[in-house]
């Protein structure tokens, strides 16, 4: 009873140390979430003046933003507009097929005009004394030559007048009809003369790279064009007056996160004082459980007391009392371990259960499928032994003998078709060597002359260039550049073209506006290499790059009138 009563003491002193305990850490944890609160004030009002502040940037942003769009706008709308006018002028000029049909004219002009004087007779005067001769009331000049297709009228000082009337020679026909060409293509065209038309197609060519200009700088000012550029300008937030209360986003950023610094450590004391409070309560509710407990210890330890008089003799009979039940327990303990030793594993017992059920299922199944099957085949006995198998049988054998024998057949026609076909491949290929062996013999020096030690192997099926083999390298015909292509297509015709000479079949060569790729070097080998095949062949170029065609050689063909080859 003196022991209960100490413990019920002890008790009772930790519990109210645990209450002050409880107190004191009630108190720190509203301070602390009174200090937390503030921090959480403090932390939302530096967000809100961050935020403020970053939109006040934003609106700066977005105005000089909107005088860039502004400029490049007012930009681009001046180009479109000067863009639109330039191809107004654009249009009114004469075009280049015009200009050139104008300049074709005024040449064809003035080649008949100089065709014409040159036939015409022509006067050079050579002064002796101080008589002159005088045409229209002007001196003629001395030793000038002074065609006269039309004729004319001389005063002579001293004799008197000289007429000269053109002869046959003095034919404007063909001056008449150049200048009427001329005339009607420039009335056509809307010009008085070829200069009014090279002015207006300077106009006209002015204005188109004006055109170029200003729809170059619509592209610099509005790539994606004016309505991308209309809606992003109209997409800009408005405008807004800034607030000069509020400060730079860096600062407003640095306040935040001090904010934000302090609201985590005032969390944490928060969290602190809190764990320490929820300890503090549970001591004191630990502390207040055992006062209770060891109240209702002593309270049975009172009970007991009473029901036995002598607690000496009590306590002597319950220690014999539990002695002998300890030794009973151990007893039984041992036993169960005896049995548990004996005892076959019952997990193991029930694998095999599960086991044999399962063998058992799969035989009677299996039995099931059996029977199935047997009654199948005694249905396909009955139904084989009423068909006739040995008729069958004979007719198979039959229809064996018969394949048998067509098999061989096809086999006898399939090598003579074999050797036809060999007979026939290696006719191809030795035609073809015949027929290719002449041209590459020729092609060889040709091929060296711009390749040294290059060669070239024909297609055998198209007779075309296939594979080129430079420096030990075959190069496919279709990844050649242009220029070599050509030349080498080049040197094929003039290798054909030999080779049908030496068979007594000449053919002339043909080559118009060849040789378009080759640099001044290959030019000049490709033409040694047209003088070679030249000397007995035919050989036909026809060029509008008079320039370029100039050292070929050979004999340079023109075209002439019909009067002229009359006279």
């Amino acid at each position: 009873q003196r022991d209960a009563n100490a413990a019920v003491a002890k008790a009772q002193s930790v519990e109210a140390d645990a209450r002050a305990g409880a107190d004191a850490s009630a108190t720190a944890y509203e301070s602390a979430r009174a200090l937390r609160s503030e921090a959480q004030r403090f932390e939302q009002a530096a967000r809100a003046i961050h935020r403020s502040a970053l939109a006040a940037a934003r609106a700066k942003d977005a105005a000089a933003r909107r005088a860039e769009l502004s400029q490049r706008l007012t930009i681009a709308e001046t180009a479109r507009t000067a863009a639109e006018t330039a191809q107004a002028a654009a249009r009114t000029g004469p075009s280049d097929a015009t200009m050139s049909r104008l300049r074709t004219l005024q040449t064809a002009r003035d080649a008949a005009q100089l065709a014409r004087e040159r036939a015409a007779p022509a006067l050079s005067i050579v002064y002796a004394g101080t008589g002159r001769i005088r045409r229209d009331g002007e001196d003629l000049p001395e030793g000038v030559r002074l065609p006269l297709p039309d004729g004319g009228t001389f005063d002579l000082d001293g004799i008197g007048r000289l007429t000269l009337h053109p002869g046959a020679a003095a034919d404007a026909e063909s001056v008449a009809k150049a200048e009427a060409d001329l005339a009607g293509t420039l009335a056509q065209a809307g010009y008085g003369s070829v200069r009014e038309a090279e002015d207006a197609r300077q106009v006209r060519v002015e204005a188109e790279h004006r055109v170029a200009q200003a729809r170059a700088k619509l592209e610099a000012a509005a790539p994606d064009g004016l309505d991308a550029l209309h809606a992003a300008l109209a997409a800009l937030p408005a405008h807004a007056a800034p607030d000069p209360a509020l400060p730079p986003v860096d600062a407003a950023a640095a306040a935040e996160e001090a904010a934000g610094d302090a609201l985590l450590e005032a969390s944490a004391t928060f969290d602190a004082a809190r764990h320490r409070h929820d300890v503090a309560r549970t001591a004191h509710a630990r502390a207040d459980a055992e006062v209770t407990a060891t109240e209702g210890r002593a309270a049975r330890a009172a009970l007991a007391l009473a029901v036995f008089p002598d607690p000496a003799a009590a306590l002597a009979a319950l220690e014999t009392r539990l002695q002998a039940e300890e030794t009973a327990f151990a007893e039984a303990t041992r036993h169960l371990e005896r049995l548990e030793e004996r005892a076959p594993d019952l997990e193991a017992l029930r694998a095999r259960h599960a086991r044999a059920e399962a063998t058992v299922e799969a035989a009677r199944s299996a039995l099931q499928t059996l029977a199935i099957d047997l009654r199948g085949l005694d249905t396909q006995i009955e139904e084989r032994a009423s068909a006739g198998i040995e008729e069958e049988l004979a007719d198979t054998a039959d229809t064996l003998a018969a394949a048998r024998h067509r098999l061989a057949a096809i086999q006898e026609e399939c090598a003579v078709l074999q050797r036809l076909a060999d007979a026939l491949t290696s006719a191809r290929q030795a035609a073809q060597e015949h027929y290719l062996a002449p041209v590459l013999q020729e092609l060889g020096p040709l091929l060296r002359m711009l390749w040294p030690e290059a060669a070239l192997t024909l297609d055998p099926e198209t007779l075309l260039p296939h594979m080129l083999t430079r420096r030990e390298t075959a190069e496919p015909f279709n990844i050649l550049s242009g220029g070599t292509r050509e030349q080498i297509a080049l040197l094929v015709r003039l290798a054909f073209a030999r080779m049908l000479a030496r068979q007594g079949r000449p053919a002339p060569v043909i080559l118009d506006d060849a040789i378009v790729y080759a640099d001044d070097d290959r030019i000049e080998t490709l033409f040694d290499a047209l003088t070679r095949q030249a000397a007995d062949l035919q050989i036909l170029v026809f060029s509008c790059r008079q320039r370029a065609f100039r050292d070929l050689g050979g004999h340079m063909l023109t075209l002439t009138s019909a009067a002229e080859d009359l006279g």
